[in-house]
Parts: C-alpha cells; structure tokens; sequence
C-alpha cells in the first residue's frame, strides 16, 4: 500500500491507501501540531483520501473561495466542487441538480443517504437553503421514499437547526441541537 501526505497552510492532506496502523500512530504526531479534526468534506473537494487539520472552518472557507473563484457564475457546480458536502446532501443534489452535473455528483463510492445528525442535516439545509430548492424537495421524496419523512417535516427541521445555530450559551445550543438530533429519529423512525 502506498500513500502520500502533503502540508498545506491548513492542514495535512494524504492520498493513496494507510494502514490503520500507521494512521493512529501517524495521528499522534498530527495532534502535536495541532491537526486535531477529519476533515472529510475538503478532502472529497481536493481528491484525497483524507484531510486533517486544527481548523476545519478556516480551510473549509479557503476552498470555497477557490471553488466559487474557478466557477463564478455556476452554484451547482460551486457546490458540488466545494467542501460543504456529505451523502446525505449528495442525495438531494443528485436528484435535484441539472442533468450534466448527475453524473459527477454520483460518481465514486456514493450511495443515497439521509441526514443522521445535526451536522448531516447543516448540510442538506444549507444546499436547499443556497440553491433556493426547498419547493423541489417533493422531488427528493418522490425519487427516493426514505427522505418522504424528511420532506414532510422539512420546515420544522429547518426551524430546529436555525434555532440550534443562534448564538447563545453553550448549554442551550446542545439543549436545541439535542432537539432538532430527537426529531431526526422520528423522521428515520427510531426511538
């Protein structure tokens, strides 16, 4: 197995195949640098296998701003280079997106998801949020049912997560993002 790490401003980026072993010793060398966090959706937007860095948000922002840069006038585009993604928003954009952009938006080891938690869920609200696609969910349940509950409760979940995302204590975030993490068991049915 082979693999590469590069250093980045940001953060470390490693492509190819790790073994596990070397990753969790590798891990510990990271963390002493400050690299404490996956970053899972830079690495899907600049092709590697893994990103690690100490600030997911700042480099997160960089590759957006590099994204939009390459692809000013084209959102769909923008967003699916970008590093705001997840399966469970890959979802909804590959039903929803423009048919040059399906393929693309499938390709690689997708397969349909829906959101699980309060960050899943940021992400699927953020996508229907900046493409202006909440009138085009039914679509989404249409093509894949599992989402039918998602759907359904769309503007409650989304009411969920903005209270969740305002700026307060602590303690009451993780009150209102407990919320918004209960009734998205409903919708997948589980207690």
């Amino acid at each position: 197995m082979s693999y590469e790490i590069r250093e980045t401003p940001h953060g470390l980026l490693i492509f190819g195949s790790m073994p596990i072993d070397e990753m969790a010793a590798l891990s510990k060398l990271w963390a002493k640098k400050g690299y404490k966090y996956l970053a899972p959706g830079i690495a899907q937007a600049l092709g590697a296998m893994l990103a690690v860095t100490g600030d997911v948000k700042a480099w997160q922002k960089v590759v957006e701003a590099e994204v939009a840069a390459r692809h000013p006038e084209d959102p769909e585009l923008q967003w699916l280079r970008g590093a705001d993604t997840g399966s469970s928003s890959k979802t909804i954009f590959s039903i929803l997106c423009r048919p040059d952009l399906r393929h693309a938006a499938v390709a690689g080891n997708f397969r349909p998801d829906i959101p699980y938690d309060p960050d899943d869920f940021s992400r699927c609200y953020r996508l229907v949020r900046d493409l202006k696609w909440r009138d085009r969910l039914p679509e989404v349940a249409k093509a894949n049912p599992s989402w039918a509950p998602f759907v359904e409760r769309w503007d409650e979940l989304a009411s969920l997560f903005q209270e969740a995302s305002k700026k307060q204590k602590v303690d009451d975030q993780k009150t209102k993002s407990l919320a918004l993490y209960e009734a998205l068991k409903a919708c997948r049915g589980v207690k």
